[in-house]
């Protein structure tokens, strides 16, 4: 499904290692998404309820990260909307 416009990213950090929240109508949501800091990660990027990372993750289906950060900005917002569904319509 592709993503409404009134979302965005708010990115931070040096790369590798950086981090990115998603924005709703420019206001932030409680979805992030992160590169573990490794320069040569294949699977890289998580995504996490907290701004620092910690706590539980989601991964990608494989188990593993994500490999891409398209990818994980898309299963985020996927995991977004599902929760708030009636909010994105």
């Amino acid at each position: 499904m592709a993503r409404p416009s009134n979302f965005t990213w708010r990115a931070w950090g040096s790369r590798p290692g950086r981090h990115y929240q998603l924005l709703f109508v420019g206001e932030g949501t409680n979805v992030y998404v992160h590169h573990c800091g490794h320069p040569t990660a294949i699977y890289p990027y998580y995504i996490s309820r907290r701004e620092d990372g910690q706590g539980p993750m989601t991964l990608a289906p494989n188990g593993r990260g994500f490999m891409s950060l398209a990818v994980a900005k898309e299963a985020a917002f996927d995991i977004y909307r599902s929760e708030t569904h009636e909010r994105i319509r």
